[in-house]
């Protein structure tokens, strides 16, 4: 049996490590990976599982999408799974373009996205999110919604509203952040410790579910 030839997206993250190493370990005939990601490969440790590397454009450049689509014609891709918010927006399961090479997306599904995006298929932040779980009565820690709502001798968790791993975040007391954009950063109530990630894998109609510690970070990513 020819091995499937799986894209792995913004392979650099900690998450992509852990399915490459997951698949080249156990499954070394069954998968061909290709990763990608914005640094160089001597920078990405999971590039040590790729038997194809391309350092990309960053996901914002307007010429990233092609880029992406061109990698899949020249490795003839089977499966690509996106890991950024952004990815998953631009190679979601029903893309046309995937679904015309018959490629499968491990993406977030067209329903999902226009569930976040107003009805269609745009960009959604933090603060989306955020407001849908509200309205269904998820549990989320409490975000301010107006400058004015901010005590100045309180601690709050602050964020960039379109980030990801970590990159930006931190603890500020109130009256260093009286006057933040909240346009661009979420300003939340500071949650106790322990900080668990929760990672939520659904197939076959069961989810399943690993729950790790964050003990240690650096430069944004889970190093314990």
């Amino acid at each position: 049996m020819m091995p499937f030839t799986v894209l792995i997206l913004t392979c650099g993250a900690n998450a992509p490590y852990h399915m490459s190493k997951i698949m080249k370990t156990y499954y070394p005939e069954c998968f061909r990976l290709v990763g990608v990601d914005i640094n160089q490969k001597w920078m990405v440790a999971s590039s040590i599982y790729m038997d194809e590397y391309y350092q990309c454009p960053y996901s914002s450049d307007p010429t990233y999408y092609q880029f992406i689509l061109d990698v899949c014609d020249r490795e003839k891709v089977d499966f690509i799974i996106p890991l950024l918010d952004v990815e998953h927006v631009m190679f979601y399961k029903e893309n046309p373009d995937l679904l015309n090479r018959k490629i499968i997306s491990f993406g977030l599904s067209q329903d999902t996205i226009c569930f976040f995006g107003g009805g269609e298929i745009s960009t959604f932040n933090k603060s989306d999110v955020y407001k849908k779980f509200s309205e269904y009565g998820i549990k989320c820690p409490h975000t301010i919604s107006k400058n004015n709502e901010i005590v100045d001798n309180e601690q709050y968790f602050v964020k960039p509203i379109d980030g990801y791993g970590s990159i930006g975040v931190g603890l500020y007391e109130g009256v260093n952040i009286k006057n933040i954009n909240l346009q661009k950063y979420i300003v939340q109530e500071n949650c106790l410790q322990p900080e668990i990630t929760i990672e939520c894998f659904q197939y076959d109609g069961q989810i399943s579910t690993i729950a790790r510690e964050r003990m240690a970070s650096r430069a944004g990513v889970c190093v314990k």
